[in-house]
């Protein structure tokens, strides 16, 4: 979670510095691509449990996120 705001704050701070952002070319993006397809088997089950992990700290910081 923490990395998620980390990700958020920066770039939050370089829209107020007034910086341009830099991206990725079209062939970094695609090689990373494969990172981010499910397996045809389903998600690992870490991924379950840090999910699962996930929310808990959410309700037990009394942060809304159901829908």
């Amino acid at each position: 979670m923490k990395f998620g705001l980390d990700r958020l704050n920066l770039y939050v701070d370089v829209m107020a510095a007034g910086a341009k952002r830099k991206m990725p070319d079209a062939a970094a993006l695609a090689s990373i691509g494969r990172f981010s397809v499910m397996p045809e088997d389903g998600p690992a089950p870490y991924v379950v449990t840090t999910w699962d992990a996930v929310l808990r700290m959410l309700e037990r910081e009394g942060i809304e996120w159901k829908v």
